[in-house]
């Protein structure tokens, strides 16, 4: 009789101890849910980590506009000026989600644009691992 209570007690103890394990770090805690497409999710505003470092806070707005904190990783620098406003839309490529696109518009010079486009590794509702298809730097999402 002992030795079946102990291994209740014990069995009863390891369950406790497992289900009590997990991040209690809640921006970090992603849930495992994936929300819809890369598009609807994307739409938000996120903190990004790149190379484990903070790189800033970017916005996916539903116009297909979007904005990131100076010196971010979403922002841009071209001949001594600074961009932190881009447009974004759903890449039609089976290789990438979404592409970001760039206008350098220069008072006194030309006007050109670049475009980078992007796919997500990890779609989840509250964090995203996305892949630059240009540089194949690899960045995290958080939602803000």
């Amino acid at each position: 009789m002992k030795f079946t209570t102990l291994k209740l007690s014990l069995f009863a103890s390891l369950t406790v101890f497992i289900l009590s394990c997990g991040s209690d770090d809640p921006e970090f805690d992603c849930g495992g849910t994936t929300c819809g497409s890369v598009v609807e999710n994307l739409v938000g505003t996120w903190d990004v980590t790149s190379l484990g470092d903070n790189a800033g806070t970017v916005t996916f707005n539903a116009d297909g506009t979007g904005s990131s904190s100076a010196n971010g990783e979403f922002s841009q620098s071209n001949a001594g000026f600074d961009y932190d406003t881009f447009t974004w839309a759903a890449d039609s490529s089976a290789d990438f989600d979404f592409t970001v696109d760039y206008d350098f518009d220069q008072t006194n010079g030309p006007i050109f644009g670049v475009t980078y486009s992007y796919r997500a590794t990890v779609n989840e509702c509250n964090c995203m691992d996305i892949i630059s298809g240009f540089f194949e730097n690899e960045s995290s999402l958080k939602r803000r």
